[in-house]
C-alpha cells in the first residue's frame, strides 16, 4: 500500500510542534513574483535588484546573488552591485533563492543589456 506524503508531513510536523505552532504543515518556498535589476548597466554604476515575492511556511529565508555572463559572482549577495570593467561585455542578472525547513526554490530575474565600458 503507498504511503501518503502529505499524512506522513503531517504526522512528522505534528510532533515537532510546528502545525500548533505555525498554523498549518511545511510548504516549501515559492516565488510568486519574479526578482527584478533595475539600473544601468555601465561600468561604475549600481544595479539594485528586488528579491521578489516568497510564500512558504515556514516564512522563506532569502538569499541574494549576482550572475555576470550566467557565472556567480563571489561574495556579490547584496541587493545592491556596483559594475566593475571585469562584468564589461557580460548581461547582468540576480538570483535569489528561499530557503526553509521545508526545501529550497531558485528564481531568476530579468536580464541587464550587456555591460558597457566607462
Amino acid at each position: 500500500m503507498p504511503v501518503d506524503q502529505s499524512a506522513r508531513q503531517r504526522s512528522y510536523a505534528n510532533r515537532l510542534g510546528f502545525v500548533a505552532k505555525n498554523g498549518g504543515v511545511p510548504a516549501k518556498p515559492a516565488n510568486t513574483l519574479a526578482p527584478a535589476v533595475t539600473g544601468t548597466a555601465t561600468v561604475g554604476q549600481t544595479l539594485t535588484t528586488t528579491k521578489g515575492t516568497w510564500t512558504g511556511k515556514p516564512t522563506p529565508s532569502l538569499l541574494v546573488e549576482w550572475l555576470a555572463g550566467g557565472v556567480v559572482i563571489p561574495g556579490a549577495n547584496a541587493t545592491t552591485y556596483v559594475l566593475t570593467a571585469a562584468e564589461a561585455g557580460k548581461v547582468m542578472t540576480s538570483r535569489v533563492t528561499g530557503r526553509s525547513i521545508a526545501g529550497s526554490t531558485s528564481k531568476a530575474s530579468n536580464a541587464t543589456a550587456a555591460v558597457a565600458a566607462a
